[in-house]
């Protein structure tokens, strides 16, 4: 199943991601895999850092609704260039990070409703498997200051039994900020401060099992 994501909010980056995961929840209601095409905002009228956030918000938000990992950017001119440096920089991080999933052996569901925030402008996206969870949490700052932040999570998924590690990543690097193991869920857990968007990556120590 292939998805589009469309612009409801005049080029507003939060909500293309939320227009665009619940086009993700409506596809894989007709199958697995769901894959994103289009996901770029209008580089003529978002400023700098909104591209950013877009940029960045359309790499790792789907993954972590359900969708394939994966990036169809639109190409067309001076509206939509060939990705910059930086852009192509951000696409390997993200690759890297794909790599360490087992995709073939992919059997995960979404899971939205099983990870709620202590502040309602931090937005959850999340899919998992019996031992594995692939989280984005989305700073939807109705002021637009994006200042650093963090928030405690109440994770009520009910999670194979045994320990279990959760992996911060930032999503500019695609490396680990912090990591923490804690003994199974349902579980609380504090997030590390940012500003736009993090990924959590969360699996059982010791299995062979994947996402």
């Amino acid at each position: 199943v292939r998805v589009y994501n469309y612009n409801p909010e005049g080029n507003d980056p939060e909500e293309m991601l939320l227009s665009l995961a619940e086009r993700i929840r409506q596809g894989l209601t007709h199958g697995d895999p769901v894959y994103c095409g289009e996901g770029r905002m209008s580089y003529k009228e978002g400023s700098d850092y909104a591209l950013e956030r877009g940029f960045l918000h359309f790499l790792w938000g789907p993954m972590a609704v359900g969708a394939a990992g994966n990036l169809h950017s639109w190409l067309s001119g001076d509206k939509w260039p060939d990705p910059s440096e930086r852009e192509l920089d951000w696409i390997k991080c993200y690759s890297d990070f794909c790599k360490k999933i087992n995709w073939s052996g992919c059997n995960s569901r979404n899971a939205d409703g099983e990870i709620e925030a202590d502040q309602p402008n931090i937005k959850t996206f999340a899919c998992r498997s019996n031992d594995e969870v692939l989280l984005y949490l989305m700073n939807d700052d109705p002021s637009d200051k994006f200042e650093k932040t963090h928030t405690q999570l109440k994770i009520s998924s009910q999670l194979d039994n045994g320990r279990y590690e959760l992996k911060w990543i930032d999503i500019r690097t695609g490396k680990t900020i912090s990591s923490k193991k804690i003994s199974g869920f349902p579980a609380l857990v504090t997030t590390p401060d940012f500003r736009d968007g993090v990924f959590c990556h969360i699996r059982r120590i010791n299995t062979r099992r994947s996402l």
